[in-house]
């Protein structure tokens, strides 16, 4: 074996001794340790003070707990002395607004086709008026009627137009 490796090998013994006086370190440690021991001792004296404390707000807290407990026996009791709901109850009054919004539904469509006979009489009454003064001739007055009824699509058209930008705002909100 060459020189050097020998030195190694004697390094590492000197090494493990040394580890060696090390453990008897810990063991020193150890014994403080037990010093600490004996001051937790004197902390459980301490402790059983404290004790009689937690005694008297367990009995408080179990006091509370029976108090609410009597409260919430109560409240049922009278829970179940009130008059019970029907069930059926919230059904029916969605069929009834249903019911009323087919209602309201009807009468506007009523309204709507009222007011376009109106308008097509007054277009009639308009017509006739131009014949008899005269300002026409018969052909004039029914070519007068289609045009009147053109320009009616022509506003259900605009509207339709305005329905859309008002869904454009929409959009417009979703993506602010």
């Amino acid at each position: 074996m060459p020189a050097a490796s020998m030195a190694e090998a004697t390094e590492r013994r000197s090494a493990d001794g040394k580890k060696g006086r090390s453990d008897g370190k810990k063991s020193r440690n150890d014994g403080k340790k037990g010093r600490s021991d004996g001051k937790k001792s004197q902390n459980d004296g301490k402790k059983s003070q404290s004790d009689g404390k937690k005694e008297s707000r367990r009995k408080e807290e179990s006091e509370r707990r029976k108090e609410r407990l009597k409260r919430r026996k109560e409240r049922l009791k009278r829970r179940k002395e009130r008059p019970k709901r029907r069930k059926e109850e919230p059904k029916w009054r969605k069929e009834k607004k249903s019911t009323e919004r087919r209602v309201r539904a009807t009468e506007r469509k009523a309204r709507a086709t009222e007011r376009r006979a109106r308008a097509t009489e007054r277009r009639a009454e308009v017509a006739e008026r131009k014949e008899v003064d005269g300002k026409r001739s018969q052909s004039d007055g029914k070519k007068s009627q289609s045009d009147g009824k053109k320009s009616q699509s022509d506003g259900k058209k605009s509207q339709s137009n305005g329905k859309k930008s008002q869904n454009d705002g929409k959009k417009g909100r979703i993506d602010g």
